[in-house]
Formats: structure tokens, C-alpha cells, sequence
């Protein structure tokens, strides 16, 4: 195997002042909280569906 062909570990950009690492860490958060609201929604639809579907 080449070495083209290993994957490289992504490198993320070091934050070079105090706001650039809040502003990363900001987005990192957002994100975060994105996938716990839409799992929310999941579970909420897949329960409904459930309690719709047993009558």
C-alpha cells in the first residue's frame, strides 16, 4: 500500500488568540446542541408513531 493510500489524521487549525478560541468552541457547541435537539425530535416522532400504531 502507498502512502497516498493511508489516510492522514485530520488536522484541526490551532485557535492563534483568546476570540478565535471561543469562536471555535462556540461553533463546537452549536453543533453539539444540533444533534441533541434533532435526537430529541427522533425519539419524540418514533414514540408517537409507537403509541399510534398499538391501537
Amino acid at each position: 500500500m502507498s502512502d497516498k493510500a493511508k489516510k492522514q489524521p485530520v488536522q484541526k487549525p490551532e485557535p492563534k488568540t483568546a476570540a478565535e478560541m471561543l469562536a471555535m468552541r462556540k461553533s463546537r457547541n452549536y453543533w453539539v446542541l444540533g444533534l441533541i435537539v434533532g435526537l430529541v425530535v427522533l425519539f419524540y416522532l418514533i414514540t408517537i408513531l409507537r403509541m399510534a400504531g398499538a391501537s
